[in-house]
């Protein structure tokens, strides 16, 4: 395999602050191939003034009108000439031996991966630990595990995760359309054709801020149907996890206080499956 050309991808969006640590985490790292493509969503701060300070050969600057992160991605990876890409948030950061590490998984592993993915450590905007480690548990074809989890079973995988390009090229970018569990949808559509694998160790930090999930439960309930029908024609074969997946949306409905939606999707949960806790929850409705 040698040494093999990664291109890494970060969406940014007003993280001038922040960004250069970012990139010189990306820059530190033991694997030298690297593309390192900066993809601007329309800043308004001094984004780019940053990047012209930095002096590297493999960094790249993309400068567009702001439509998302899923836009930026894509922007990012049509303009890729590596044979892996790797997703990094702009607020985040890689241990030095990353990219190393899970080349080395590809390179080794009897389940010749499209994805390897990597543990994770939670940090605070200055940089310190806040919460207990995670390690990655799933490998293989984690097809159902993927379509069944309520948070993504690849851990952080906006920055953890290494993808064989030709993974996109058989399944497709990040839908554009979307505005929940973007990473989700795709890695769904990536497990259908292609085995996922590990680095069993912490290998990036993501960083926590306040603001970083949304606590607005019309937002997340809007996102949850868009997602549902992209992935309803799997679900429909897998009736549990389509039970699971409507007993969460009855829970974010009875959230926000709308108990007549929280009796229709509990009594669709039942009728796809009776988990005990849906059926719990009709009898006390």
């Amino acid at each position: 395999m040698g040494y093999p050309l990664v291109s890494v991808i970060i969406p940014t969006y007003n993280r001038a602050l922040i960004l250069n640590e970012t990139i010189q985490s990306v820059l530190q790292q033991t694997h030298r191939e690297l593309e390192i493509i900066v993809v601007d969503d329309g800043s308004t701060d001094n984004t780019g003034r940053l990047i012209e300070k930095i002096n590297d050969k493999r960094l790249f600057y993309l400068y567009k009108e702001n439509r998302g992160l899923a836009s930026a991605r894509n922007e990012g990876i049509k303009k890729s000439k590596g044979e892996y890409i790797a997703f990094l948030d702009s607020d985040d950061r890689w241990l030095p031996s990353k990219i190393e590490k899970q080349i080395e998984v590809f390179k080794n592993s009897r389940l010749k991966p499209g994805v390897v993915y990597c543990g994770v450590r939670y940090i605070d905007e200055n940089g310190a630990k806040i919460r207990e480690e995670k390690l990655p548990a799933y490998r293989g074809n984690i097809f159902l595990e993927l379509l069944g989890s309520r948070r993504n079973a690849v851990l952080g995988a906006g920055s953890t995760i290494l993808v064989k390009k030709e993974c996109f090229k058989e399944c497709g970018l990040l839908n554009e359309n979307l505005s929940y569990r973007i990473d989700l949808e795709m890695l769904i559509r990536i497990a259908k054709k292609f085995a996922f694998d590990y680095a069993a160790e912490v290998l990036s930090e993501i960083r926590i801020h306040n603001t970083r999930m949304s606590s607005d439960v019309d937002n997340i309930i809007k996102g949850r149907e868009m997602l549902f029908e992209k992935i309803y024609s799997d679900l429909k074969n897998h009736r549990r996890i389509l039970a699971k997946y409507y007993y969460q949306t009855a829970l974010l409905y009875l959230k926000k206080g709308d108990i007549i939606k929280h009796r229709e999707y509990i009594v669709k949960s039942v009728k796809s499956f009776p988990l005990i806790r849906a059926v719990k929850a009709l009898w006390k409705h």
